[in-house]
């Protein structure tokens, strides 16, 4: 069992963001069956390579990925910390329009990780039930922060990215993930 980051002896006694983070193990997120509805993903190192106006190209699987989540029902929002206007020319680049039902950037006052803004509004646009019926996948230390802060049953590191695997090792997550092709696998045993 992996104990979450604790807040050490000159925080305790003070509240934060950080405060409750010790409380919850990988044990205790996946102690029963929660359906998962939603899948909210990074869009660059997650399911795209680093994206450049010249060339935007789906990472193995992804797309694959997609639309076996969509084929068992879950929603899909990707997310980034780029413009909207960046998150829509790529949408639009690879078709993928059709295979997700929210794409969210930090605008209209919502933060970026590690804050769990994008993740929240995304339950609530697409009228989830509850946050636990969520499944978060980044390459990032943040996207593994933002899916813990939400409240996420499933939060999945993905080595495709720019952060390191000892990185993401070091960050609170339930699993790792050599490439998002994995993901729908591990909901089908694991929230399904």
């Amino acid at each position: 069992m992996r104990l979450r980051r604790e807040a050490g002896p000159e925080h305790r006694g003070r509240a934060g963001p950080d405060s409750w983070l010790h409380l919850r193990t990988t044990s205790n997120l996946l102690a029963g069956t929660v359906p998962i509805e939603l899948a909210v993903l990074d869009l660059e190192g997650t399911t795209v390579r680093p994206v450049t106006r010249e060339e935007i190209e789906p990472l193995p699987g992804a797309e694959a990925a997609l639309t076996a989540l969509r084929a068992e029902g879950v929603q899909i929002c990707l997310t980034t910390d780029r413009s909207r206007e960046a998150l829509r020319y790529v949408l639009d680049a690879l078709g993928w329009r059709d295979l997700v039902d929210l794409a969210l950037c930090p605008e209209d006052d919502l933060r970026g990780g590690p804050h769990p803004d994008l993740v929240l509004w995304a339950v609530m646009r697409l009228r989830i039930g509850a946050v636990q019926h969520v499944a978060v996948a980044g390459d990032t230390v943040h996207d593994l922060e933002a899916g813990t802060r939400s409240g996420a049953t499933i939060v999945a590191g993905v080595l495709t990215g720019v952060a390191a695997k000892e990185q993401l090792e070091a960050a609170p997550h339930t699993h790792l993930l050599h490439g998002i092709d994995e993901l729908p696998g591990v909901i089908a045993l694991e929230g399904r």
